[in-house]
């Protein structure tokens, strides 16, 4: 009975150190991989990413001053709750982008290079068409779209859109651009 007092109190111990090492380890990779939001660019998609992999390739051509680009697939309820507030830019079924509309920049077309179909919401350009229903779209070997279409949009406050807020810098458009031509 001895044995097992001394058994159980060692293995507790034991467990106690073995998950306080796992916490130690996490925070220090964490900060190893967390960029602050001035060097980094996030691009949301409300679709399934292959995050990594689409990740990497826009990092191929990262703007100046840039450390990180990552592109992360949104959940449904980040919709709901008003939580649409960590991305540079966002790529969303058009019916969520002007449920949200009001978090997003006004743009207009002469603002961009190219010939590109906008998304309108409230009486403001929100949005620009990278995925109409039944075709490929932008990243289309990295995303898995649903059967509509799709907008990207720029968030207001992000600091990398400087053509469309006149602040910060053009990381995101940068980003946009280079998006582009994945496919």
């Amino acid at each position: 009975m001895r044995y097992v007092k001394y058994f159980f109190r060692d293995f507790l111990l034991y467990a106690a150190y073995a998950i306080m090492a796992w916490f130690i380890v996490a925070f220090i990779f964490g900060r190893i991989e967390y960029k602050p939001a001035a060097k980094r660019v996030m691009i949301c998609f409300d679709a399934e990413v292959e995050q990594t992999k689409l990740s990497v390739e826009l990092e191929k051509n990262m703007p100046v001053g840039i450390k990180q680009v990552r592109a992360y697939s949104l959940d449904y309820f980040m919709m709901d709750d008003g939580m649409i507030d960590t991305g540079d830019f966002y790529i969303l079924p058009k019916d969520y982008a002007i449920r949200v509309e009001k978090e997003f920049a006004e743009i207009s077309a002469d603002m961009f290079k190219g010939d590109y179909e906008f998304l309108e919401a409230d009486g403001k350009t929100i949005g620009i068409l990278v995925k109409r229903a039944g075709q490929t779209g932008v990243a289309d070997s990295y995303v898995e779209y649903k059967d509509e279409d799709y907008y990207l949009c720029f968030k207001a406050d992000s600091g990398h859109i400087k053509t469309i807020t006149g602040t910060g810098d053009d990381a995101a458009m940068s980003v946009f651009y280079d998006l582009l031509k994945i496919k």
